[in-house]
């Protein structure tokens, strides 16, 4: 198997598509299959999909399960085995579709929304460990800066739920299955 490295950008992209003609292959015949990385390969199925493209994006936990034990991790050892994963299953592959503009821009938010709260949590943490020092030390400004950072950080994630409600409210479909998901 032929294993090349390129850049996660649209110059990578644009390689990819220059090394498989060079190498004797037809792009518009090629299948392109790729673990399912959230918005790290965001810009890799869009460029697929605008050049009109197949593509086939999988978990890689099911990747891994059909494929089974593999010994090595790193880049190489994976694109091979999601490579022999897409030639072993190349009859049952299914081609993945870009989501609508609205749900990216959701899966963004859901993301940030996420971070925000993994950060007001890790900043509760060490506001409790603050407390227990207060009788030893004095680290009362260190305290009112963390309080002031959690207050900031839940204004923060109130806006980015609004901002999600908002986003929600302007798409009929996801609206639809929102309202039946609550």
């Amino acid at each position: 198997l032929a294993h090349k490295r390129f850049s996660n950008d649209v110059q990578g992209f644009k390689e990819i598509l220059s090394w498989l003609k060079s190498s004797g292959k037809k792009v518009k015949q090629s299948w392109f299959c790729m673990e399912h990385t959230g918005i790290y390969g965001l810009e890799l199925s869009c460029f697929l999909s605008k050049k009109k493209l197949h593509y086939t994006i999988y978990s890689p936990l099911h990747i891994k399960r059909m494929m089974g034990i593999v010994r090595g991790k790193n880049d190489k050892a994976d694109s091979k085995m999601i490579a022999q994963f897409a030639y072993l299953y190349r009859d049952r592959l299914k081609p993945s579709e870009m989501p609508s503009k609205t749900l990216i821009s959701l899966r963004i938010l859901i993301n940030h929304r996420q971070s925000l709260v993994k950060r007001k949590s890790e900043l509760k943490q060490q506001s409790h460990k603050m407390d227990r020092m207060e009788p030893i030390v004095n680290v009362s400004f260190v305290t009112r800066c963390i309080i002031r950072e959690i207050d900031w950080l839940e204004e923060e994630i109130e806006k980015t739920e609004q901002e999600m409600i908002k986003l929600i409210n302007q798409d009929n479909l996801v609206k639809t299955n929102f309202d039946l998901l609550n």
